[in-house]
């Protein structure tokens, strides 16, 4: 302690001293030769040199790069005691050459008891670092918004406890609004958003301010500046709550989403109109239906549809309102009449995009006596109707309020345009199918005869080749009996002139029977079923035709399992199938040494199964190929119609008729019939 000085005083140095070392800021104290009497170390710090180096030194000792600068900002200070506050200073230190550092300076005189200045203080505080990240955040700033602006988000920042929020430019903008033009308050969108979609908002968003859910997203419509509804997609989070919990403050994003709105929902119109066209095969209905999709997909006043028909390019027009007037011309255009410009434009195929047709004056009034549609009409988009290059019609949708057409509007008329094009093909190719169906039905009348005709002479030949065969017996019996001039004495009632006549009546019945039946397959393609014996129609069958053909040497073995049911049988057309079978064989065995028929019926799986086989020689892979093809027979003086009847006849009952050739050589034709329930 020095002498006179307090133990006070010497302890208010003390404290000095201390505040002095942690202000946090360079502090200085300097004599009017600009020497350095005192720093303190964050002074030291900045400068870059011990304090104890300060001590003694001039201001151009410490800093040399800086002391032209100072020693004249410092003079005003020293000769007339002006202060010098907050000077933002930028330089180099001896400390750290070459780099750059700023500083935020306040030079104050220091005077005497008497008023004399007997130097300065300084207060030195370092900024660079301040200043690079206010600058980055500057950048930051600048990026954020160009980001925000090119992706077309709106932002808004919402003070929940106030209700005020903040709405960027971009917000305001994609509702048709200039920026700052709407009230930067929550009532502002809440009298935006489309009364129906509130129910949808408030399930989402409520339980998010509530601190149920990790984020707020919604889509949802609010209404533009002009009127119209524009679908959003809302998003947010809350990003700062009460110690309660409550939501004290909620930022987030508006993105126009109206385009992907309207695909969806023209997507989904254009398959309903689809398939709504494809139920059509009438030309006026066809179109009715295009321009009800056009009015209620683009919500527009008007639409229409034009074409030039015939050779003569005869016009038509067709239009409908909203309020479901419609009307139709033909020979003349009716309405308005298109600048040529457009029309040049629509004949080269290109969609044609009208926001304002009077501002931009593109139409003109056709001079009619009768009154006109379209006049008022100011957006119009029109779609061109093309046939190998050249335009032969159009289809338009019109509203009488200025309209801005989007790209997704456009492709929507394109698409249904093509939809109606193709439906119009169909209902045209159905009409001429129509046309050609009434044609093939008379030519197929005529073909029924014919095949009627042909089946008839194929099918009856057998029954009445029996009864030749009979009454040839017959006769040569009586003719015995007339040449012995007794009667006779023959007691085998199975070879009696009596019973032969009789059997070669059954034959001509069993014609007549046959006639009946084809008759009525012809008319009907169905058989007349009922439950029979599979078996006995068998027998009946081969009956008739050995009778009919008297084959020689021929063995014939017969198996039929025990219990067989019944199945339904048209048995008349049964026999004809057997009966074509058999013939088939027989004929197929002429020439074979020891020729062998093998009938077999089984029952397998709810299936009775009809199996003849013979012992001749079989079918090739080329014969099997054609067998069931009519008018392809190996026979001389065959037709070729005997098998595809037969499969015909089968199919009608529910079953298959199949031919193999046999693994011990010859062919095998099955016939496979279902067994009824009520047989079962």
């Amino acid at each position: 302690m020095t002498g006179g000085q307090t133990i006070a005083e010497s302890r208010a140095a003390t404290d000095l001293a201390l505040l002095l070392d942690h202000a946090g800021v360079g502090i200085g104290f300097y004599d009017c030769d600009l020497r350095c009497l005192f720093v303190n170390d964050r002074l030291a710090e900045i400068n870059g040199l011990p304090a104890a180096a300060h001590i003694g030194k001039t201001v151009r000792d410490i800093l040399p790069e800086l002391s032209d600068y100072l020693e004249a900002v410092l003079l005003p200070v020293l000769t007339h005691g002006v202060p010098v506050e907050n000077l933002e200073i930028t330089g180099e230190t001896p400390a750290d050459p070459g780099i750059t550092r700023t500083w935020l300076a306040s030079y104050y005189p220091n005077t005497s008891s008497t008023g004399d200045i007997i130097g300065f203080s300084a207060i030195v505080r370092e900024i660079t670092y301040e200043l690079k990240t206010e600058g980055a955040l500057e950048d930051a700033a600048s990026r954020l918004s160009m980001a925000m602006s090119s992706s077309g988000f709106g932002v808004w920042d919402w003070s929940v406890d106030t209700n005020s929020v903040w709405f960027s430019d971009t917000w305001q903008t994609m509702l048709g609004y200039e920026p700052g033009e709407m009230p930067q308050h929550i009532s502002t969108w809440q009298n935006a958003v489309h009364p129906d979609d509130w129910h949808i908002i408030n399930a989402v968003l409520e339980p998010h301010l509530a601190g149920l859910t990790d984020h707020y997203e919604c889509e949802h419509r609010v209404r533009c500046k002009d009127g119209r509804w524009l679908w959003i997609l809302d998003r947010g989070k809350v990003v700062k709550r009460a110690a309660d919990g409550r939501a004290i403050r909620m930022v987030g994003t508006h993105d126009n989403i109206q385009q992907r709105k309207e695909a969806e929902a023209q997507r989904v119109a254009l398959l309903e109109v689809s398939r709504d066209l494809a139920d059509l095969d009438n030309l006026g209905r066809i179109i009715d239906r295009t321009l009800r999709a056009i009015i209620d997909n683009l919500d527009v006043d008007f639409a229409a549809f034009t074409e030039a028909r015939g050779p003569d390019c005869t016009p038509r027009m067709a239009r409908l309102w909203r309020n479901g007037r419609f009307k139709s011309s033909t020979e003349k255009w009716v309405g308005v009449r298109v600048y040529k410009p457009l029309a040049r434009r629509l004949m080269k195929g290109e969609t044609v995009v009208l926001e304002d047709l009077t501002a931009q004056g593109y139409i003109d009034p056709i001079d009619t006596n009768e009154p006109t549609d379209g006049e008022d009409l100011r957006g119009l988009l029109i779609v061109p109707i093309m046939r190998h290059g050249r335009l032969v019609g159009t289809l338009f949708a019109g509203d009488r309020m200025p309209r801005k057409w989007s790209d997704q509007q456009c492709r929507f008329l394109a698409d249904l345009r093509d939809r109606m094009r193709e439906a119009k093909a169909r209902a045209k190719a159905g009409e001429a199918n129509r046309q050609a169906q009434d044609e093939l039905q008379r030519v197929g009348r005529l073909n029924a005869l014919s095949a009627l005709a042909s089946t008839l002479a194929h099918e009856l030949n057998q029954p009445l080749s029996a009864a030749t065969n009979y009454l040839m017996a017959a006769r040569i019996q009586l003719k015995r009996q007339a040449a012995a001039g007794t009667p006779s004495t023959n007691h085998d009632p199975d070879t009696s002139p009596e019973h032969i006549l009789d059997l070669a009546a059954k034959q001509v019945v069993k014609a007549g029977e046959i006639i009946r039946q084809m008759r009525a397959y012809t008319d009907s393609g169905e058989v007349m079923a009922r439950l029979a014996s599979v078996p006995a129609a068998i027998d009946a069958a081969l009956e008739t035709t050995m009778a009919s053909m008297a084959p020689r040497g021929l063995s014939i073995r017969k198996s039929y399992a025990s219990d067989l049911p019944d199945v339904m049988l048209d048995v008349v057309q049964f026999q004809q199938v057997v009966s074509n079978l058999l013939r088939n064989a027989i004929e197929a065995m002429e020439r074979q040494e020891g020729p062998e028929l093998d009938i077999r019926v089984t029952q397998a799986d709810q299936q009775v199964t009809v199996d003849v086989c013979d012992n001749g020689p079989g079918l090739s892979e080329k014969a099997q190929e054609s067998l069931f093809q009519p008018f392809r027979s190996a026979k001389r003086h065959g037709l070729g119609l005997g098998l595809p009847i037969c499969r015909t006849i089968i199919e009608a009952h529910g079953g298959t008729l199949t031919g193999a050739q046999r693994a011990e050589g010859g062919a095998r034709f099955t016939i496979m019939l279902p067994v009824p329930s009520i047989s079962r």
